[in-house]
């Protein structure tokens, strides 16, 4: 999650560029530092070749694939200010807006939004499907944690 935070934040505040520390792990990390151990990839089993992706490197697929094609546009206001994100995402090719929210908090903090799509998927920092939401008279309800959240619209049907 704080892969995915440390993406969105840096779009927010106009960084024209981020660096991730590791492309994997270091073998012996607890002996160096926790820093070591914040690679993408990890050495699997003991098999020097083969790297499993860890949830960092879901979290950037998921983060580079749902906002593909989409420049950061502005914060909207919900929630705490202090505390609650909301970022907006146009397509460069004008029409369509996704979103990204979490809270700083380490309580889960619930917010009320005004959208101009009547129905929205719900992705994961690690880009999976968690659900589908319906606005209600334009505004939906949803529930922030740490971790951020994809919004985006529904295919029309």
């Amino acid at each position: 999650k704080m892969l995915a935070r440390t993406f969105l934040a840096d779009l927010y505040i106009g960084a024209s560029v981020t660096f991730w520390y590791n492309h994997q792990d270091y073998e012996d990390y607890e002996e160096f530092s926790h820093w070591e151990s914040y690679g993408l990839y990890r050495k699997s089993d003991g098999n020097s070749k083969k790297l499993d992706p860890k949830p960092a490197y879901l979290a950037a697929k998921a983060f580079s694939s749902l906002l593909k094609g989409f420049r950061f546009n502005r914060r909207l206001t919900a929630g705490r200010p202090e505390e609650d994100y909301v970022l907006e995402f146009a397509n460069t090719n004008g029409g369509e807006t996704r979103y990204a929210a979490w809270t700083r908090s380490r309580e889960a903090v619930g917010i009320m939004l005004r959208l101009k799509n009547s129905s929205y998927q719900i992705f994961s920092h690690l880009g999976e499907k968690l659900s589908d939401v319906k606005t209600k008279r334009g505004v939906i309800s949803l529930q922030l944690t740490d971790a951020p959240v994809y919004l985006i619209p529904s295919p029309e049907k």
